[in-house]
C-alpha cells in the first residue's frame, strides 16, 4: 500500500493511481442542472470539486477533464477522444454539455478580465427566476 502523507493525499496524486479512467464517470460525473442551486455551485464542482455531505469533496472536474478529457485516439492513431466520459451514451453527453455550458460562459468572462465572482454573479443575475436548466435551454444557440 502507498504511504499516506500530505503529498499523496492530493487529488493529483490519487488520480495518478487510476488505470481505468472510464470507470470513474459513474461516481464522479456532474449532477444534473436541477441539483445545483446556482452558477456558483456549478463552478465550485468544476474548480474545487462537488461537496459530499459529511465526507468532503469529489475531485474537481477540471482536473479529470485535464487528465483524461482529450487523449490521442490509440485505435485510429489520430484525433482525440476522452477517456473518462462514456463514448456512446447520449444522456452522459447531454449531461456534460449542459454542465459545460455554464463553465464555458464563466471562462469566457474570466478571459475578458472579470473575476470569477463577477462572472458567476452576472450569470446568476441574468437567469433571474429561471432554473439553471431553463436558462441553459433559453440562451443556448439553436442547432440547424
Amino acid at each position: 500500500y502507498p504511504a499516506i502523507t500530505s503529498a499523496t493525499c492530493s487529488w493529483t496524486a490519487i488520480l495518478s493511481w487510476i488505470w481505468q479512467p472510464d470507470v470513474v464517470w459513474s461516481c464522479w460525473k456532474p449532477a444534473t442542472l436541477g441539483s445545483y442551486s446556482s452558477v456558483t455551485a456549478i463552478w465550485e464542482a468544476w474548480a474545487k470539486g462537488e461537496r459530499v455531505a459529511g465526507v468532503g469533496r469529489k475531485p474537481p472536474l477540471c482536473g479529470l477533464e485535464w487528465l483524461w478529457g482529450a487523449q490521442k485516439n490509440t485505435t485510429m492513431r489520430k484525433g482525440q477522444q476522452q477517456s473518462w466520459r462514456p463514448r456512446n451514451d447520449a444522456m452522459a453527453r447531454q449531461l456534460w454539455a449542459h454542465f459545460m455550458y455554464f463553465v464555458s460562459r464563466i471562462e469566457k468572462r474570466l478571459n475578458n478580465g472579470k473575476t470569477s465572482a463577477e462572472a458567476m454573479h452576472e450569470l446568476d443575475d441574468g437567469r433571474g427566476t429561471l432554473s439553471l436548466s431553463q436558462f441553459c435551454k433559453r440562451t443556448q444557440p439553436k442547432r440547424q
